[in-house]
């Protein structure tokens, strides 16, 4: 990506009626199992919820094998570091992006879960090559960290945002 050879298909539009994506990606993570591990992705006592609101997605172009690629990166990840409760996917339409004007015609996807958070110094970390949340749970896992940079530079490239919240 850093040569700018990436190739996007813009073929397809992201439409209220074709939402398939997220329901796509959903579906894969629930039958998921960790690599290192062979266990579900999903920890026994989580449920994962498509909380799309499917009549107020705007149509959007967009490669749906990328969003794809970054919605599976992204889910995981609060999968993998959520121990109880819930995940929770969520679209809807938006013109404000992380408090920017966004313009029209844009998607606000989030993913929400119910894990110990993150600490502001890990999430300065998250988007950078390598870049790995420094605590016993993010070492579990034998990630690259490169998988939410990769998302990031992604997302960018379709000319959206992506941001970590913590409280």
């Amino acid at each position: 990506m850093q040569t700018g050879a990436v190739q996007f298909s813009w073929e397809g539009v992201l439409t209220p009626h074709r939402t398939y994506v997220d329901a796509q990606v959903v579906h894969s993570l629930r039958h998921a199992k960790d690599v290192s591990s062979g266990n579900s992705l999903i920890a026994e006592g989580v449920s994962l919820r498509d909380d799309v609101n499917k009549t107020g997605v705007p149509n959007v172009k967009a490669d749906l094998h990328r969003l794809s690629q970054v919605l599976f990166n992204v889910i995981g990840n609060a999968l993998k570091f959520t121990q109880k409760g819930q995940v929770s996917v969520k679209a809807r339409a938006c013109n404000n992006a992380n408090g920017k004007e966004v313009g029209t015609n844009f998607v606000c996807i989030s993913v929400q879960d119910t894990g110990n958070g993150i600490s502001a110094e890990d999430i300065g970390k998250l988007f950078k090559e390598f870049g790995q949340a420094n605590n016993d749970k993010a070492r579990q896992f034998a990630g690259t960290g490169l998988g939410l940079c990769i998302c990031k530079e992604l997302v960018e490239l379709h000319g959206g945002e992506i941001w970590v919240e913590s409280v």
